[in-house]
């Protein structure tokens, strides 16, 4: 079970790292070859792990993920995606390698707008699709909403059913606003069973019900002083 949730607090993060990057990148804030690397592989991993699930991993025992390059050979493999111009991003990689590890002899020789706007268009995959929400926003707001992104995500779509469906809280063990309620308790209030999207925090019916009449009972005697 923590490997369902490491896997799914990964992927959000991924998502939040790609987007802050890419923004470095557009805004030109930072040196880019650190932005533009990080970007690319948090993309790249997120779209495969969406796409391909499990073949991001490059060793299974060490935990360790496929390069930007590699990964961009197995798109090209599975037969490509339109969001991933993979020509223009190794050509990125290939002018940022050098000034990364010391290697670069040609101040010239430096990424270009037509390689930022590949690294925006990644975010046109639903994987991501993150950059609109992190703009102007600090890495702590925009993992928040990452989170609650997920949380809302497994709420019904159509407006009517998800009238009837408590809203996601946040979760008493975490702190992430990824706990979803089952339903609603005899008072009203949410107080259900239910269970943490982020860490697997689960509370039993009978918890639930226990807690919700403690806080009717909290409630009635405060309103009588």
């Amino acid at each position: 079970m923590s490997d369902q949730f490491t896997a799914i607090r990964q992927q959000v993060l991924r998502r939040v790292r790609y987007a802050a990057n890419a923004l470095a990148l557009r805004d030109n804030s930072l040196p880019p070859e650190g932005p533009y690397d990080a970007a690319l592989t948090n993309g790249l991993i997120a779209i495969v792990v969406y796409e391909w699930p499990g073949r991001e991993i490059k060793n299974e025992n060490r935990g360790i993920v496929k390069s930007g390059r590699e990964l961009l050979t197995l798109i090209e493999a599975s037969g490509g995606l339109f969001c991933v111009q993979a020509d223009v991003l190794r050509d990125g990689l290939a002018l940022t390698q050098p000034v990364r590890h010391g290697r670069a002899d040609d101040e010239f020789a430096v990424i270009l707008p037509t390689h930022v706007n590949a690294i925006e268009l990644l975010d046109e995959h639903p994987a991501l699709n993150f950059l609109d929400s992190a703009q102007g926003k600090t890495i702590d707001e925009s993992i928040w909403l990452a989170f609650r992104d997920l949380a809302e995500s497994r709420l019904p779509f159509d407006p009517k059913e998800r009238f009837d469906v408590p809203e996601p809280e946040v979760c008493d063990t975490c702190l992430r606003p990824t706990f979803l309620p089952s339903g609603w308790d005899m008072f009203g209030g949410t107080m259900t069973g239910g269970e943490c999207l982020a860490c697997g925090d689960e509370r039993s019916d009978e918890d639930a019900l226990e807690e919700a009449i403690n806080e009717a009972i909290i409630g009635a005697v405060e309103r009588d002083d």
